[in-house]
């Protein structure tokens, strides 16, 4: 099978960028070809703002992309992201030559402007099947005005052009995330839930009753609620260390709060993330946005280091009974005791056996693939399995 990968990389790459690379190794793995279309968007001014102009239909993007498909023999097409230089009309290009679509909807720019459904850092559903005109009023894509309001009318534009109907199947990393998008409008049999690809580094070396140090890994920015976490953890003055892997605005603040028992790592590589977490103690997940997934959480669990993560979005899912959950997103209170579980040894050798247990039964690269092949068959039919 020859499957067209599109997708609009990120200026600084992260979680979505590698799922969407992960996604396309696996589907190689198996003997497929994936014809990869990952433009980058312009970072000087001037292209910048000429792209972010013609962001809600981009006729050059879909003219490439039409001539991409038209000459390569394409059996599908999985779109992924589309913001900005893409845009959806490449979704109308590929239609045009007749070939199957799918759409990925890593986030929530189907219905929010900011893409995680968060305002002021507070969980946020005013554009929850309803128009975005809240979230360009709001200026809620990083407080800009003029980008809140492209991103609001290319949901505007291609509500009113009807191109999502040329999609096939919507698929998401979780049933949560299925179940919010189908608030957002999208027909409930028309989405399907295919986690991201979590390779399985096997099991560790050591307990993580042996190890003295918690790991935050991820971006450092408000959404991700990394601010309540260093404040939790230094009001309860922990015998262990903090190491914070990553990179974003909030680390000049988080420094400022921090004591000395908390390490900053900087951004790490996939591999130097996952070796740190396969040694930590514990891997907290302070989220405030309700993930569509928590690739975070799920890699820890591979690693079989128990998990500590807000009671919201996915990760909930993710983990099932295999970690500890609190209750309460953004509660300082909350979190600092929940941090004091960390302290009692067999409790986290329990929760990292837990959390192994349930990634070898219910994540994996071949969870994802016969969750792929299933979206996969449902949109091409009986030929199109990827086990052929």
């Amino acid at each position: 099978m020859r499957v067209l990968q599109v997708h609009n990389r990120y200026r600084l790459s992260g979680g979505e960028d590698r799922a969407v690379e992960a996604e396309a190794a696996l589907i190689e793995s198996h003997g497929h070809t994936v014809l990869r279309h990952h433009p980058v968007n312009p970072t000087d001014p001037v292209s910048s703002a000429m792209t972010l102009a013609i962001a809600p239909w981009n006729p050059w993007s879909a003219r490439t992309v039409r001539r991409i498909a038209r000459g390569d023999s394409i059996d599908i097409a999985h779109v992924h992201n589309t913001w900005f230089t893409l845009s959806p009309s490449v979704i109308a290009a590929i239609a045009a030559e007749g070939i199957p679509i799918i759409v990925a909807l890593h986030n929530y720019r189907m219905m929010c402007v900011a893409g995680d459904l968060i305002r002021n850092g507070e969980p946020c559903d005013l554009c929850v099947g309803a128009s975005p005109l809240a979230g360009i009023r709001h200026k809620c894509y990083r407080d800009s005005g003029t980008a809140s309001a492209v991103l609001g009318a290319t949901l505007i534009v291609n509500r009113m052009l009807e191109t999502w109907r040329h999609v096939g199947l919507f698929v998401t990393p979780s049933h949560f995330a299925a179940a919010r998008n189908v608030e957002g409008g999208i027909p409930a049999d028309r989405i399907a839930v295919v986690p991201p690809v979590v390779d399985d580094p096997g099991e560790r070396e050591t307990s993580p009753a042996e190890s003295d140090f918690v790991v935050y890994s991820g971006r450092l920015s408000p959404e991700k609620g990394v601010e309540h976490l260093v404040r939790a953890w230094t009001r309860r003055r922990s015998r262990f260390r903090l190491v914070i892997a990553g990179a974003g605005p909030l680390r000049p603040e988080l420094e400022r709060l921090a004591d000395d028992s908390v390490t900053f790592a900087g951004m790490l590589s996939r591999d130097e993330s996952v070796g740190l977490m396969r040694r930590a103690r514990a891997v907290v997940v302070p989220s405030i946005a309700p993930e569509t997934f928590g690739l975070t959480a799920a890699e820890a669990m591979a690693c079989g280091t128990p998990v500590i993560a807000s009671a919201n979005g996915a990760v909930a899912e993710i983990l099932g009974a295999s970690g500890w959950v609190s209750a309460i997103p953004g509660d300082i209170d909350d979190w600092a005791d929940k941090l004091e579980t960390v302290d009692d040894d067999a409790l986290v050798d329990r929760h990292g056996r837990l959390g192994r247990h349930r990634f070898e039964a219910t994540l994996g690269p071949a969870r994802t693939f016969q969750a792929l092949d299933s979206a996969y068959t449902r949109v091409l039919g009986d030929a199109g399995s990827l086990y052929a």
